[in-house]
């Protein structure tokens, strides 16, 4: 099991096809960097840092239900556009694929 208190950073990215939509890696530390938004298939870079506990909200998302599925999870019956969603976690000895 992840011990959330350990954790330091979080990275998130988007895959539509064959686009990377959205990357967003974010620290305990309040610093935040985000490539596009999601939509755009050539994104803007976003370099910043914020006194808002966005971190700790988002870390207060995490359920035990979701941790469970760290690694890799497929849905059955896909349909559509491929899509990829990486939640990657570090910290003290954390690591869920955070390059």
């Amino acid at each position: 099991m992840i011990d959330l208190q350990k954790l330091t950073h979080i990275h998130i990215k988007l895959r539509v096809g064959e686009a990377d939509l959205l990357g967003l890696m974010m620290s305990r530390s309040g610093t935040l960097n985000r490539l596009g938004d999601g939509e755009d298939e050539q994104p803007p870079f976003f370099m910043g840092r914020t006194e808002e506990p966005l971190f700790e909200e988002f870390v207060a998302q995490l359920s035990p239900e979701l941790l469970e599925l760290t690694g890799r999870y497929t849905f059955p019956d896909q349909q559509g556009v491929p899509c990829e969603l990486v939640l990657a976690l570090a910290g003290e000895g954390i690591d869920t694929g955070f390059a």
